[in-house]
């Protein structure tokens, strides 16, 4: 596991309650294998790829439902911007995304 990431037990809602406004946030959620995989490999490649400015990152793991949730914690920046990047590029099937920050109203 990357020395940065910190691995804690907790639950969707618990995580959501935690993030700070100021920041954007992508969530990575995917079931806990057989092998019991810590990793989000295919994700820190895409983030690489798209010179994603990471600032932290935590892996939750809920036991309820199974899940290995990834925590990228992102600087402000407008949503359709990375949503779409993400889009584009594309996860494996078994990973899902969420984006969480405010909406950055663009002037003009």
């Amino acid at each position: 596991m990357n020395p940065d990431t910190k691995l804690s037990s907790s639950n969707f809602e618990e995580i959501k309650r935690g993030l700070d406004p100021s920041y954007s946030y992508l969530v990575f959620e995917k079931a806990i294998g057989s092998r019991d995989e810590v990793e989000f490999p295919e994700v820190t490649q895409l983030l690489t790829r798209l010179k994603k400015r990471v600032l932290g990152r935590e892996i939750h793991r809920d036991q309820v439902r199974g899940l290995l949730l990834l925590v990228v914690k992102l600087e402000p920046e407008p949503a359709d911007n990375t949503v779409q990047e993400f889009l584009e590029i594309g996860l494996p099937k078994e990973i899902t995304f969420y984006y969480y920050g405010n909406r950055i109203k663009h002037t003009g």
